[in-house]
């Protein structure tokens, strides 16, 4: 995916250990997937040289499996804590990030 290759280029660049992107418009240009999350958290983890992940409830994840995201996709039930999986999730990776970018 060139797109997650360019943010992890510019990650690189500025020095910032991982980016989480949450908007809808941009989880779509990045994941091809299209969804209203309906206040539930959805997002795409990018980082200089880990693999991305993707984040959503557990009822959309073969959905966006669907859409073409080729990456790890950590799905939630309403029952569990998304950011307990997260975590698990960045732990998986490197583990240790001193600079994060947050899309506003």
């Amino acid at each position: 995916m060139e797109r997650i290759e360019q943010i992890s280029s510019w990650l690189k660049e500025k020095n910032i250990s991982s980016a989480f992107i949450h908007s809808k418009e941009n989880v779509f240009y990045l994941t091809g997937f299209y969804t209203e999350p309906h206040e539930r958290l959805m997002g795409v983890f990018i980082f200089q040289d880990e693999e991305p992940f993707f984040v959503c409830p557990q009822m959309e994840a073969g959905q966006a499996r669907a859409a073409g995201w080729a990456y790890e996709i950590i799905g939630y039930g309403d029952h569990e804590n998304p950011w307990e999986l997260i975590s698990s999730g960045l732990q998986k990776r490197n583990g240790q990030y001193s600079k994060v970018a947050v899309e506003k």
